[in-house]
């Protein structure tokens, strides 16, 4: 028999609480974070969930989008966040990340949702003028070089100026074809990209579960518990 489901979770006073990571997609809990200054790493957060929320100080989040982004409050501690975007809107995306300023390293479990749109010419790049990406390391999860996904990524690629790696995890069949891996080099744009001396990485997804890099924290203790070697 299980025992009884938790719906709200208030954290009111953590001086101390470096690392707050959710492994539920489908749960109905609402976490509430009024103080903690040293919270350093944030995951998982599912977009497409629309009955967990995440209040963090006086901002609330339905997965991945805010509420109200005028109550929105910065939080300066964060540095690495793990996501799960299923429509991978860049606007809710982007508009995620503007709540970390300090934002270094950042996992996004993509998607192969169909039909959606990432043209981002004029609006994006006003947007970028006021939103200084200090990402240092991204990490594309099951990436398979579908529009939305590549639309997606070359934001980043053409905007993230201190970028200094980006890796895409990529399943073990277009991981083999060398082909394939030639033409999303063209296709990104990675030769194109604003960070100079940044490294572009094709990795074998050796699980059989694509969302084991978001879902599974591989040691609690490290500063990046979502960081994989695979």
């Amino acid at each position: 028999m299980s025992g009884p489901t938790i719906e709200e979770l208030i954290i009111e006073d953590a001086p101390i609480l470096e690392r707050l990571i959710s492994f539920e997609r489908y749960s109905r809990l609402h976490i509430s974070v009024i103080s903690a200054p040293k919270l350093e790493t944030l995951g998982c957060i599912f977009e497409n969930n629309d009955k967990t929320m995440l209040t963090l100080g006086s901002t609330t989040f339905l997965g991945i989008c805010s509420i109200d982004m005028r109550a929105m409050v910065p939080m300066h501690t964060v540095k690495v966040l793990s996501v799960f975007p299923l429509s991978l809107c860049l606007d809710d995306v982007l508009n995620f990340i503007r709540c970390f300023p300090c934002l270094e390293k950042l996992y996004i479990q993509l998607s192969c949702a169909q039909g959606h749109k990432n043209q981002w010419p004029r609006k994006h790049r006003n947007l970028i003028k006021s939103l200084d990406l200090c990402l240092k390391t991204i990490v594309m999860i099951n990436y398979q070089g579908a529009a939305e996904q590549s639309e997606f990524v070359t934001f980043f690629v053409e905007n993230a100026r201190m970028l200094e790696s980006m890796r895409f995890v990529v399943p073990s069949y277009f991981y083999h074809d060398k082909n394939w891996i030639r033409s999303q080099n063209r296709q990104l744009k990675l030769d194109k990209s604003s960070s100079r001396g940044v490294s572009f990485t094709f990795t074998e997804n050796k699980f059989h579960h694509n969302m084991i890099h978001v879902l599974r924290a591989s040691d609690l203790s490290a500063a990046d518990p979502f960081h994989c070697n695979c």
